[in-house]
């Protein structure tokens, strides 16, 4: 089969945009306290956020795909965990450092498994084996994961934002939220896998993107 993505140029301002694009998408994915008031936009967001990783990973190697993966991860789980700073620097009264460092530092351990997803996405795409399934399965893997490795730290898993979604809700009872972060990646990926200008013309792109976003309509059936 055909690649779906061409891979082995360098980063390309198309990448640049879809890293930022997915650190903004992650952190308005989530609960946010605006002049006092919830702000909840993981409804919409959820779906961007894979997204925007596959426009980030678009087109590279492995390696590369690593980092773009890498500082994704890093930058959008630094925004997610900002809390992390009011309860060390405002609240805890410690130095404007620490308080800086603990939210990025506790990021890198986030980033290690985006960019451990840009990397095998990348070397899929190298083999023609990658499409919007195998992007999600990879994501649902790497979320559990980070439920489990080095005692795990699941905080902005993406399954969770879609806490408001009630026909998605009605998956979790049988398949956690790893179910739902499958489902939410696998919605993504074949939303952006459809765009034309993503990747060169593939006579196998559309239809696994098309299959996609069916299973993700009988999920969320089934969910409601």
């Amino acid at each position: 089969a055909a690649p779906i993505v061409a891979g082995g140029r360098s980063v390309t301002a198309r990448n640049r945009v879809g890293i930022a694009a997915f650190a903004a998408a992650s952190f308005l994915a989530f609960p946010q306290l605006v002049g006092g008031h919830l702000v909840d936009l993981g409804l919409l967001f959820a779906w961007i956020v894979p997204a925007c990783l596959v426009v980030a990973l678009d087109g590279l190697a492995p390696r590369r795909a690593a980092w773009a993966g890498f500082w994704a991860g890093w930058l959008a789980h630094t925004a997610i965990l900002y809390w992390i700073y009011l309860v060390t620097a405002v609240y805890g009264h410690a130095p404007v450092l620490v308080g800086v460092a603990a939210p990025a530092g506790l990021a890198l351990y986030m980033a290690a498994f985006t960019a451990a997803q840009g990397a095998s996405w990348a070397w899929l795409v190298r083999r023609g084996r990658a499409g919007p399934f195998t992007f999600a399965a990879l994501w649902a893997v790497l979320d559990h994961g980070r439920h489990v490795v080095l005692s795990g730290f699941p905080w902005g898993v993406i399954g969770y934002a879609q806490h408001e979604n009630p026909w998605l809700l009605g998956l979790a009872p049988f398949t956690g939220v790893m179910g739902l972060s499958f489902v939410t990646a696998l919605g993504g990926a074949g939303l952006a896998l459809l765009w034309p200008g993503l990747a060169p013309a593939s006579d196998i792109r559309r239809p696994r993107a098309l299959a996609a976003l069916g299973a993700v309509a009988l999920a969320l059936g089934l969910g409601a």
